[in-house]
Order: structure tokens, then sequence, then C-alpha cells
């Protein structure tokens, strides 16, 4: 009837029954009209994605394609533009630090945003059913990130069309690339460590969630301002 649902959880006493379950994937002429899984824990389960239209869903998972490429489009335009705003400030004594590191400060900040970006695009545009499953989705789109914008970053240039061009029509041609345009990033690279050290080092200060109590505290009590500060993003 219209207030069923088309997903449901069937419970087992024993994990074989469970298994053989799960192999039973030929029970019906529609191999679509039943798919069988293994469901997430209970507690991290997104129940709302439950309830989700089909068709709807399959819009918004569109959308989030469309998003990802976007990003990946955008991406180095954004890393060019705070790298040249990054180089235009003058420290005057302390020039000489920040030239160490102004060169990968677009890159970095990119990093450190990126998951933010693509998880609230996963939660948003796909139906995961379970937290789990969005960090997973994450781990793997974040990993050809870092592939093309920081291992081929000095291949890509400024020109990630051209790039992506060159690597679907002539892969063959990616070693020749590299072999041209690497050697002569290697400072980029000396700088991009400088910046990791960093940037690590802040991390191990825990100064989000640090600055997270120290503003919660003003509003709420000391307990409430420690449980909204942790635990630090997941993302």
């Amino acid at each position: 009837g219209g207030v069923n649902l088309s997903n449901g959880f069937v419970t087992f006493n024993d994990r074989i029954s469970a298994e053989v379950a799960l192999r039973l994937t030929g029970i019906t002429e529609d191999k679509s009209e039943l798919i069988l899984e293994t469901p997430p824990e209970p507690s991290d389960i997104q129940w709302a994605d439950f309830t989700q239209d089909q068709t709807a869903r399959q819009g918004r998972e569109i959308l989030g394609y469309a998003l990802t490429i976007g990003l990946y489009f955008a991406y180095m335009p954004i890393v060019v533009a705070v790298t040249n705003l990054a180089n235009i400030i003058d420290l005057g004594p302390l020039d000489i630090l920040w030239d160490s590191v102004a060169p990968t400060l677009g890159l970095q900040i990119m990093i450190a945003f990126l998951p933010t970006f693509l998880i609230t695009i996963y939660k948003f545009c796909f139906t995961l059913k379970a937290a789990a499953w969005a960090q997973h989705k994450l781990q793997a789109w974040y990993f050809w990130f870092q592939l093309f914008f920081v291992c081929l970053i000095a291949a890509i240039g400024t020109n990630v069309m051209q790039f992506t061009d060159a690597m679907f029509t002539d892969p063959f041609s990616m070693p020749g690339l590299l072999a041209d345009t690497l050697p002569s990033a290697t400072h980029y690279y000396m700088n991009y460590l400088v910046m990791q050290w960093t940037t690590q080092a802040l991390v191990l200060t825990r100064y989000i969630p640090l600055s997270k109590f120290k503003f919660f505290s003003k509003i709420f009590s000391e307990e409430e301002a420690k449980e909204l500060a942790e635990p630090e993003d997941q993302d």
C-alpha cells in the first residue's frame, strides 16, 4: 500500500542463515525486484535515506556527480587564486619564512577543505543509508583528487581542461609530460613538505576543538560546551 516502503530489515537467528539469504539473488525473474545486502550497524543507520523516493534519488545522484565534477574543474583556479593572494602579502622581516609556505598555501587550504566539500555533497545528494558509507565514498574520491592535484599538479599546471583532455585522448603522453614538468617543480614540492609540517603541528595542538570549546563555553555550561566541541570533524 501507500504506507509501505521499498526497504526493510530481516533479522536471522544465526549467521549461517543470514549468509545463505544474501546469496538468494535469483529467487525472482526480475533481478532488480529484490536487492539483498548486508545492513550497516543499527547505531549508524540514516533512517531518512530509506524513505527517499526512487525518482528523486536518481535526480539527486546526478546532481551529486555534477557537483563533484564541478569541484574538480574549480579546484585548480581556486588554488591559483589563493596562492596569488598569498604571494602579494608582504610580512617585512618575516617575508623569508612566508615565502616558504605561500607558494603552496592555496593547495593546502583546498586539501584541508576538500573532505568537507565532498562529504557535504555526498550527504545531501546520495542515498548512503549509513554514515560509514559516506566515509567510504569520501575515501575513494579523495584519493583521486589527491592523485591529480598533489602528485600530478605540476603536469596539470593552471589548465585543468587541457590536461583532462590530453589524459583521455592520448594517455600514453602522460609519462613524457611528467618527465618534462616534474623536474622543474622540485622547489614547489619542497615548499609543500614544509607546509605539511606546519599543518600537522597545528593539528596536534587540536586548536579547532579548543576554539569551539572556548566559543561554546561563553554561551553554554562547561559540560555542554565540551559535548559540542567533540568529537572533531570526522571528514
